[in-house]
């Protein structure tokens, strides 16, 4: 079903109302046109409706990283529809985390429909969106890796990171990449995430509460999810270093001093602690090359 040809009641020209949609505006006279559709039609477009609502839901589960339930929102629109690819390549990102062999599976799958839906459920920049989306889990759970190792360890030697670093190279980034749709995601996605950091001027302002909150909200959000970029391309590592630099400028002001005042919140001990943090980062960051 491509669509309904009906007529306009406002002027009398020929409209097209699309599949999947009951109304349209008519481009000649902007008179709102309802199509009367049969019950086929009806049930058709209802059947439409119900499966761009599960990929959708799916797309939403996977932001949130719930993966087994975006598989299952999956199934389900692959019920309903069985020429598109959209089922498929969403089952294909659902899987890369937790079996490889049936992500590639379901690529393959999703490769072999392409082209076969006349009203695809997922446009190029859709599907490039969702690959971005498992790229910012990746790195939040990466960036939750660094953050275990510091709170456990008494301290954290760049040799420490690199074997994180070196096994996600060979195992992961070896898997991830050998997609260049989701190695042109990781690539992308990471090197606009520290560019975008190194835009951020709130770590240069004056030693005051601003400043501290700029300090501490670079520290819970922003700096390992930084560092933890060179998982994916080593080569960022001069970006993110610069970053990691700016915020660790920021924390050698005097803000003992200031906290002994009461100019700012914090301690003594967090400011300790965030300094050991910045060396430990910026020392790893020299020795990847």
């Amino acid at each position: 079903m491509v669509g309904k040809s009906v007529v306009c009641p406002g002027c009398g020209a020929p409209v097209q109302v699309a599949y999947g949609n009951v109304f349209c505006v008519c481009s000649y006279c902007g008179t709102q046109v309802r199509a009367e559709l049969t019950e086929f039609e009806a049930n058709a477009v209802a059947k439409l409706k119900g499966y761009r609502d599960a990929i959708t839901a799916a797309i939403h589960c996977i932001g949130n990283k719930d993966y087994k339930s975006a598989q299952e929102y999956a199934d389900k629109a692959a019920e309903m529809v069985q020429d598109d690819s959209a089922p498929m390549l969403i089952k294909y990102v659902a899987f890369l985390d937790s079996d490889s062999r049936k992500a590639a599976s379901f690529l393959s799958m999703a490769q072999g429909l392409k082209g076969k839906s006349a009203n695809p459920a997922l446009s190029d920049e859709d599907y490039r969106g969702i690959l971005c989306l498992y790229v910012q889990n990746y790195l939040s759970d990466r960036e939750a890796d660094i953050k275990r190792m510091f709170a456990n360890m008494k301290k954290v030697k760049p040799a420490d990171l690199n074997n994180v670093l070196q096994y996600e190279n060979l195992k992961r980034m070896r898997q991830f990449f050998s997609d260049p749709e989701l190695k042109d995601a990781f690539i992308v996605s990471t090197k606009e995430l520290v560019d975008d950091c190194n835009k951020d001027n709130s770590l240069s302002g004056q030693m005051n509460q601003s400043t501290w909150d700029a300090i501490e909200d670079a520290h819970d959000n922003r700096v390992f999810k930084v560092a933890s970029t060179v998982f994916v391309d080593p080569s960022i590592a001069p970006s993110a270093t610069q970053y990691l630099s700016k915020y660790s400028k920021a924390l050698d002001q005097k803000w003992e001093v200031a906290i002994k005042r009461g100019e700012v919140s914090g301690s003594k001990d967090q400011i300790r602690d965030y300094r050991a943090e910045s060396d430990s980062l910026i020392a790893w960051m020299k020795t990847i090359r």
